[in-house]
């Protein structure tokens, strides 16, 4: 059963750091995403977040500073808002008329969450490893890898 937790933490912490990086990037804007699923994406954020400090009790500093982060959004989206909010999220709708400190805290929030999932995922990988060591099965690390690099790099039909 740990064994699907970590794989579950290390796939929600993966489709977390795309998803960031797309949005800060510019290729992808919110603006289209109805409000309940933005509770529910960062909710789920920060469920991820708490799962893998289960998992792995390590980057305690990371925790606490995404999940104060992701906090103070889901309050804002349920109704407590605040300035500083409202241009974080018009500045992920791609609506850039913050003021240059805030778009400054927004890169700054948004870079450090990218990071934290990077930990997330490292730590995620090297406890299955530790878990994995002197075993002979096949990690779900390198079962995951190889699957991606399947679906990617696959021949085309009738080669």
């Amino acid at each position: 059963m740990r064994t699907v937790l970590c794989a579950v933490a290390f796939i929600s912490e993966f489709a977390h750091f795309v998803s960031h990086l797309l949005v800060l990037s510019g290729y992808y804007s919110i603006i289209g995403v109805v409000h309940r699923l933005r509770v529910c994406y960062f909710a789920w954020d920060m469920t991820s977040n708490l799962l893998c400090f289960y998992l792995t009790r390590r980057g305690v500093a990371f925790v606490v500073v995404h999940f104060c982060i992701h906090m103070l959004a889901v309050s804002n989206l349920l109704g407590w808002s605040s300035a500083f909010f409202e241009f974080v999220f018009r500045m992920a709708e791609q609506q850039f008329d913050a003021p240059p400190e805030i778009a400054k805290l927004y890169v700054t929030g948004t870079l450090i969450d990218v990071v934290t999932h990077m930990v997330h995922m490292s730590n995620l990988v090297k406890l299955h490893q530790h878990k994995q060591q002197g075993s002979s099965g096949m990690s779900w690390g390198s079962c995951l890898s190889r699957v991606l690099y399947s679906s990617i790099f696959r021949a085309p039909a009738g080669t």
